[in-house]
């Protein structure tokens, strides 16, 4: 999740470097290299910024649940709104269509796809992340036993009640040992099985 974040800074800081290229190279009555000097520099910023932020922002996400849209639709989806968009430029506007209308629709692409894959792993707050025992039954290499109670994950979180709406939310069919309350010791919980059956419980913290 923190590299998506650090993908995400990056494309801020390529877009960044892009404007002021954009913005010496193109100014009106100034005539100047566009790929030397300075202006080389800012064009090759650009492009390590873009590369390394497209790549940490397409870090795999371990999915629990089916994609909300398929990637091809995200793919389909954007040719169709580029030759869309290209048909208005060129004849609506009667503007020439440059570099940046694919680049628009490009990033656009790539936040879907970025926003399609963290729907689709269902994160709660903290972080925190039911996974279905498909993603890692194989690791242990021995026998699940679901709801043996031997033992419980515990999780903290200050704003239990908004965690306790988006579990509710992401999984209505959660089935709870007990629903939110509160301890003689002022602790707030919540305690409740996994898609697994393991036992999970989420508290304020403990002072």
């Amino acid at each position: 999740m923190k590299r998506i974040l650090v993908g995400q800074i990056l494309l801020v800081i390529c877009c960044i470097f892009y404007l002021v290229w954009w913005y010496r190279g193109y100014r009106p009555g100034v005539v100047v290299s566009r790929t030397g000097g300075v202006n080389g520099v800012l064009l090759l910023a650009t492009a390590a910024f873009g590369v390394a932020g497209l790549i940490c922002s397409l870090t795999r996400v371990q999915a629990t649940v089916e994609y909300k849209i398929g990637p091809m639709l995200i793919v389909i989806g954007g040719i169709a709104l580029y030759f869309a968009l290209l048909l208005i430029t060129r004849f609506a506007f009667r503007r020439v269509v440059t570099t940046e209308l694919f680049l628009i629709v490009g990033w656009i692409m790539l936040e879907m796809t970025v926003i399609n894959r963290l729907h689709a792993a269902e994160i709660l707050t903290e972080g925190l992340v039911l996974q279905d025992a498909t993603v890692w039954k194989n690791f242990p290499e021995q026998e699940i036993i679901p709801e043996n109670n031997a033992s419980e994950l515990y999780f903290e979180e200050i704003n239990i009640e908004g965690f306790v709406k988006k579990l509710e939310m992401l999984y209505p069919d959660t089935r709870y040992v007990n629903r939110l309350m509160t301890h003689s010791w002022g602790q707030t919980v919540v305690r409740f099985y996994d898609p697994d059956g393991n036992l999970i419980e989420v508290g304020t913290p403990m002072r």
